[in-house]
């Protein structure tokens, strides 16, 4: 007899609890429990163990004893084996934790298991051999625990991965199919191994009570060193030597590859395989390790885990992490978020050395984060004799700009504000935005954007700390309209003239640099104004004209701009054009006064047009094409700008009038152009004749009438200004004099007078290529190869 079973029959009764003790643990069974009346209940325990029957205090308990016998070969079932084996196990796994540097201990399982098939905290999964070696450990974290009063391991199962980088050539490409891509799905022959790379993830707690996160965790392992039954054979010597390293791989790893096989035919770099084996393991740690284990994972985990200790007030176990993270502070200080979780655990700790030697390290990075700046301004306030104004300093240099935001929202209510805006802006101007490295040279981090320079005139403008140097260093860094806008809605909106007259001189150079650029990088003259490319020209003249509608204090920066146009060497109109629509516009619509400052650029414009087209009157019939742009050929350009009506190209250049046609269609009108291009003659007598149409005048007369019915309009605007206009010419508001079907009877004439005069067959004339009034085609690229003889004028009286 080596125990007994109980098997207690339906009964309804109190009391009469099992009592069952083995070494220093005991386990009691409560036979009166729910569903003893209706059901059977059954509880074993070895003979050798002690045991107790309590007494029932009501009713009746039927139970059927029987005795347990051991009839087979060999040693009996006793509980006292099991104990000295847990004893042994429990003693060798602590020794190992203590006498060496493993953090955890790592072993194979035999059996493959699906992710489905692993439940935590239940070992019913496991089979075979498998099931034996983990009810070993179990038993052995059993009586550890007994021994010690509590939990001290943490058991898990997890997924050991292998993966292998090949690179060699594809048999694919051997086999005639050289212009297939892809993956060919062989295991083709690999040349070079480039690497491998192990570790252990999708971990599952096999412990009833662990506590600790294991989602993210993942381990870099070496199976021969981490791995304890990773296979190994012995040799004569009785020393310990490992096996081949392919065949002791095959052994643990196995045969199946879940890689995805041979990359398939990729040109001259070769094709490259992964493999991928993977394998269920058990991991155990002691709980004094788990920090060394998370860290080792990933130490931001191990950070987080150590400061959310100290916050929930566990102290002591914080304490244990805090030394532990001290021995890897040269790791730490690598990355500032890490720096910054380290420094919250000293002034949790209240350790003022290693709070200084952090706040050291944060003059490499500065303030990168609110919650940076949030711990330097607590370590200021715990520190306030040892974290002096120098210190602070030094971390703001080392701001990057693009948390200038950051850093300033905290120096307004925090100990950072001990530095007053007068020290700070320079800091923020010559150590951020322009900072410069040891050679002189301005650093990636150095050159400016214009958010970090719109912070910092912001925060210059709220504090009405204006240095000369910095502001114009500022605002000679804007090189776009719409940051130049928002830098003038912000010096309006703070009524601060000095600031918006630097800003206006900025627009009115930049301007003017980019007009050049178009005008340099266009072969033709641009179709649409520069404001109409860019509507923050407009946006930034609106927020003028609103500005000194609420605060008339803004006429002096309406006059110094005025004044800065009417000194500009060239587009001083085409500046001043979208300035007075903005006027117009604005006080067309109600019955208020333009003021004095606004009237002053109306009047500009007003001068212009009576000194330069008023006083010249409407145009007379003529045909001129003072506009025309043909860069690619200055002499059709003199042609067509000159007083000549007609004219012929190209004599001697054409070998026949295939190619006069060729070019004819192929020439690319200008803007301001208004011709009709007309191949004729036959071999080398072949010419293009170009004939000026009336468009060009009626052009001229177009544009006066505009400027006439502007100039109507301006001066509503100023009122006290006296108009030079006769009461023909205010009354007369009719469209541009048509004279196209005389025009064109006029050109027919020319082309046969001229046809006649060149002795120009009427069966070699050709048909006419007419482009009248033709918008200008997209730029074209320069044909270098391309070139023409000097052209023959032919004039006709």
């Amino acid at each position: 007899m080596f125990g007994t079973l109980i098997v207690q029959l339906p009964s309804v009764f109190t009391g009469g609890d099992l009592v069952v003790k083995h070494l220093k643990s005991s386990k009691t069974f409560e036979n009166s429990s729910q569903g003893s009346s209706t059901h059977c209940k059954f509880v074993a325990h070895y003979a050798s163990c002690p045991h107790q029957l309590n007494e029932v205090t009501s009713g009746y308990r039927a139970a059927l004893i029987y005795s347990l016998c051991w009839d087979g070969n060999g040693m009996k079932p006793s509980p006292y084996v099991a104990s000295t084996n847990a004893v042994r196990l429990t003693n060798t796994m602590n020794l190992l934790m203590d006498l060496t540097e493993v953090s955890y201990i790592c072993l194979g399982l035999e059996y493959e298991y699906s992710d489905a098939s692993v439940k935590g905290k239940s070992l019913k999964f496991f089979k075979g051999k498998d099931k034996n070696v983990v009810n070993g450990l179990k038993n052995a974290l059993d009586y550890d625990r007994v021994i010690s009063g509590k939990d001290r391991w943490e058991f898990f199962i997890g997924t050991a991965h292998k993966y292998i980088e090949e690179y060699g050539e594809c048999r694919q490409y051997y086999e005639g199919r050289r212009n297939t891509w892809g993956s060919c799905g062989k295991d083709c022959y690999m040349e070079e191994e480039m690497g491998r790379s192990f570790h252990v993830d999708s971990f599952v707690s096999l412990s009833q009570t662990s506590s600790m996160p294991c989602e993210k965790l993942r381990l870099k392992i070496d199976p021969e060193e981490d791995i304890i039954n990773f296979p190994r054979h012995k040799v004569s010597t009785g020393k310990v030597k490992r096996r081949r390293k392919d065949d002791s791989d095959e052994e643990f790893w196995g045969t199946k590859d879940l890689g995805e096989g041979c990359s398939g035919p990729s040109g001259n770099e070769g094709s490259t395989r992964d493999r991928w084996y993977k394998k269920k393991v058990i991991v155990l740690w002691r709980s004094d390790c788990s920090l060394a284990v998370q860290c080792n994972s990933s130490l931001a985990d191990g950070l987080s885990h150590v400061l959310k200790l100290l916050e929930r007030g566990e102290v002591e176990e914080g304490k244990k992490g805090f030394e532990f993270l001290s021995t890897k502070l040269d790791e730490i200080k690598l990355n500032p978020d890490l720096v910054v979780q380290m420094l919250k655990m000293c002034l949790i700790l209240k350790i003022k050395e290693d709070c200084l030697t952090l706040l050291e390290t944060l003059k490499i990075y500065g303030i990168f984060s609110s919650k940076a700046a949030e711990v330097v301004a607590e370590s200021i306030s715990s520190f306030p004799k040892d974290c002096h104004i120098n210190v602070v300093k030094d971390i703001i240099k080392s701001t990057r700009r693009n948390k200038l935001s950051t850093l300033l929202a905290f120096c307004k209510d925090n100990p950072l504000a001990l530095l007053k805006p007068q020290d700070l802006v320079p800091i923020l101007v010559n150590d951020i935005i322009f900072k410069k490295d040891s050679s002189g040279y301005q650093s990636y981090y150095g050159y400016s954007d214009i958010y970090s320079t719109q912070i910092v005139l912001e925060y210059m403008l709220e504090n009405n700390v204006l240095p000369d140097a910095e502001l114009n260093q500022l605002i000679n860094q804007i090189d776009s309209f719409s940051d130049l806008c928002s830098a003038v809605s912000l010096s309006v909106e703070k009524h601060n003239v000095n600031v918006l007259n630097l800003l206006l001189m900025q627009f009115v150079e930049l301007y003017s640099k980019k007009r050049d650029q178009i005008n340099s990088y266009s072969y033709y003259r641009p179709q649409y104004t520069l404001d109409q490319l860019d509507p923050s020209i407009n946006q930034i003249f609106l927020t003028l004209v609103e500005g000194v509608q609420k605060h008339r204090s803004l006429s002096e920066s309406i006059s110094t701009l005025i004044n800065i146009i009417k000194n500009m060497s060239k587009y001083k109109q085409e500046i001043n054009k979208p300035f007075l629509n903005v006027i117009k516009n604005t006080f067309s619509k109600s019955e208020e006064e333009v003021p004095e400052c606004l009237q002053e650029a109306c009047l500009f414009r007003i001068e212009f047009l009576e000194e330069n087209v008023l006083s010249k009157g409407e145009p007379t019939m003529n045909w001129y094409q003072p506009n025309a742009e043909v860069p690619r050929d200055p002499g059709i350009q003199e042609f067509l700008r000159g007083p000549k009506k007609q004219m012929g190209y190209g004599r001697g250049t054409f070998t026949n009038i295939k190619e006069a046609r060729r070019w004819a269609s192929n020439f690319t009108i200008g803007t301001g152009c208004y011709m009709t291009l007309t191949p004729a003659g036959v071999g080398r007598n072949a010419v293009v004749i170009i004939v000026k149409t009336i468009e060009g005048f009626n052009a001229q007369v177009t544009e006066y009438k505009a400027m006439v019915k502007e100039y109507t309009s301006l001066l509503k605007c100023v009122p006290k200004h006296q108009s030079c206009l006769t009461l023909k010419e205010k009354s007369d508001v009719s469209n541009p004099i048509n004279q196209e079907s005389t025009a064109n009877k006029e050109n027919q004439s020319s082309l046969q007078n001229m046809s006649g005069k060149l002795n120009l067959p009427s069966n070699g004339s050709g048909p006419s290529s007419s482009f009248q009034n033709i918008p200008p085609k997209p730029k074209p690229k320069p044909d270098v190869k391309k070139t023409f003889k000097p052209f023959d004028v032919i004039t006709i009286d």
